[in-house]
């Protein structure tokens, strides 16, 4: 399973899935709509955490922004609604 956006950054996150590393196929559809900072999904990040839950991080944009976009799913297809997260 493989992260992704398209232009426009605001449609969401997608997800690529591949049986050999090689060859990507997008399983058609965007998951979370990037509804925080400036609502904007670039460089989408996937991890298992040991909580069984998959947590989702996301750049929600680049200037006026001090902070990142977060979501959380028990199976990648359900998702919590998104958060921002001020950092600095």
């Amino acid at each position: 399973m493989f992260t992704s956006f398209n232009e426009p950054a605001s449609d969401g996150l997608r997800l690529l899935y591949s049986y050999d590393g090689y060859k990507w196929t997008d399983v058609g559809r965007t998951f979370v709509k990037p509804e925080v900072g400036s609502k904007v999904m670039r460089d989408p990040s996937i991890a298992k955490g040991g909580d069984g839950e998959y947590h989702l991080v996301w750049t929600s944009g680049w200037n006026k922004d001090k902070g990142f976009g977060y979501a959380h799913s028990k199976d990648l297809i359900h998702w919590s609604k998104p958060e921002f997260i001020p950092v600095m």
